[in-house]
């Protein structure tokens, strides 16, 4: 008889047509344990993930998990964007004027969020709680589409929360994120841990978190491994094929243009409010031809 508090995968298959994404995949934790999904792009991650959210039924073996538990994924785009009646997906686009008086704040949207899940008269305290414990409370009147990618984060974590999983997937929680907000997002998600939410992470090697008691590695759909978290290396057939040139026939359909420039790009005491609130002062900046430049900051998290 299996564990009543254990998930197991056995022989795990998920076809999509006539593609073949996830094959012979088997694993088992328990919950209360956290486990993290890395390898190559492209391998399956996410839609291993999905499997053990619900989102998606194997094609054949066997996923049993408790009968009663409670699963929820936050992906790693939001959906801010069409929540404010946007139909463009760019990501990037948060501080733009456009649509930004229909983007709902962080306590309308959380307050959505609880609505579905039919909290009650409780719903005015859950929902601060959470903000707290995201450390989102002091934005709640912040609109979604003016947060930075740290805010944006936490509050999919806190709207996840509102369900209150027994087991959240988070598919590529740090992307976007600087090294401060990473630590901070890490440290809320080990808070989690410690009262007994179950993470599937899905991550790169390099920012597996603590607490992850087993690492799986996928590559073009197939398991590489399946161990503890303390004895995980990743394969290096996998860094090698990731640190491959790039072929130089890719370069071959480039257009070359004659023309000559004395400036690509030219800025002098650039300055811009939106919303009221001034994003850039006094930018002088000028790029010449040939150069190569980084845009550096801290990121607000």
């Amino acid at each position: 008889m299996e564990n009543e508090d254990r998930i197991n995968a056995k022989s795990l298959v998920l076809r999509s047509g006539v593609r073949t994404i996830l094959r012979d995949i088997s694993f088992r934790f328990s919950l209360g344990e956290s486990i993290a999904i890395t390898g190559s792009s492209g391998s399956g991650k996410t839609s291993l993930g999905r499997l053990l959210a619900g989102q998606l039924t194997p094609t054949s073996g066997e996923l049993v998990a408790p009968k009663e538990l409670k699963c929820t994924m936050v992906t790693q785009q939001d959906n801010f964007l069409s929540l404010s009646g946007r139909r463009s997906t760019y990501y990037g686009q948060r501080y733009e004027n456009q649509g930004m008086e229909n983007s709902p704040t962080i306590l309308g949207y959380l307050e959505k969020v609880a609505a579905k899940e039919n909290l009650g008269q409780a719903s005015s305290e859950v929902i601060a709680s959470v903000m707290e414990t995201m450390h989102i409370d002091y934005l709640s009147d912040r609109k979604l589409l003016q947060l930075s990618n740290g805010e944006r984060k936490r509050t999919q974590l806190a709207a996840a929360l509102l369900q209150k999983p027994d087991l959240m997937v988070l598919d590529q929680p740090f992307v976007g994120l600087d090294v401060d907000s990473r630590d901070k997002l890490t440290k809320l998600v080990q808070q989690q841990m410690e009262v007994g939410i179950s993470f599937v992470i899905i991550c790169s090697p390099k920012m597996i978190p603590a607490g992850i008691s087993q690492v799986i590695e996928l590559h073009d759909g197939l398991q590489l491994q399946c161990c503890a978290a303390s004895e995980f290396q990743a394969k290096t057939g996998l860094l090698a094929k990731a640190l491959e040139p790039i072929a130089p026939e890719l370069f071959s359909g480039l257009v070359k243009h004659d023309e000559r420039f004395e400036q690509i790009v030219a800025m002098n005491k650039v300055q811009v409010t939106i919303g009221g609130k001034q994003i850039l002062k006094d930018i002088d900046w000028q790029v010449k031809p040939g150069e190569q430049w980084a845009l550096l900051g801290k990121q607000r998290c």
